[in-house]
């Protein structure tokens, strides 16, 4: 059944060697100004690796942009916000263990024991260590906010957890509530 509305959408391949990573995020942004592709990859050197690339793809398939980082550690780096002059990465406490991996256990792990992290990355540039503050134009710190859900304890129930805590909420008593990071 077709709905009316609905079109069929051509698929375009892209010019080779136009995606530097070995990963690719299952949460592209549309930067709504360019109208550019922003993605990103995690273990883009490979499984275990904490390298990280992001990049941004125009409405040819042409790379704009490509920004190389390390993680903190190997983890589920699973959602983003982005603006015209920065990503902001979400990286989920799920370390990959590679001896786990090779006894045919999960790629990620929930470890209650580790935090949330955030990577604020510059966008334009391929230095990524500049990205934590800028200086706005009246000698002013700027500051980056990002809205998003969070939930403590681990909503993926279908990764193995380590560390938990009798205090850590079971699955359906999790609370998940929308916050703004600054």
């Amino acid at each position: 059944m077709v709905r009316k509305g609905l079109r069929e959408l051509a698929t375009a391949s892209l010019p080779a060697g136009q995606i530097p990573s070995r990963s690719f995020t299952a949460h592209p942004k549309v930067d709504l100004k360019s109208k550019e592709l922003v993605c990103w990859g995690t273990q883009t050197k490979g499984p275990g690796t904490k390298d990280c690339c992001h990049f941004a793809l125009d409405s040819d398939g042409k790379k704009t942009e490509e920004c190389w980082f390390k993680n903190p550690f190997c983890g589920f780096l699973h959602d983003a916000g982005v603006s015209e002059d920065y990503v902001a990465l979400m990286l989920v406490p799920m370390p990959v263990d590679i001896e786990e991996m090779k006894k045919d256990g999960s790629h990620y792990t929930y470890d209650h024991d580790l935090d949330l992290h955030w990577g604020l990355v510059p966008r334009r540039g391929s230095d990524a260590s500049k990205g934590q503050m800028e200086v706005g134009p009246d000698g002013e710190v700027e500051k980056v906010f990002v809205e998003t859900v969070l939930a403590y304890g681990n909503v993926l129930p279908f990764f193995p957890e380590e560390n938990r805590k009798d205090s850590s909420p079971a699955i359906n008593d999790i609370k998940i509530q929308l916050v703004r990071f600054a």
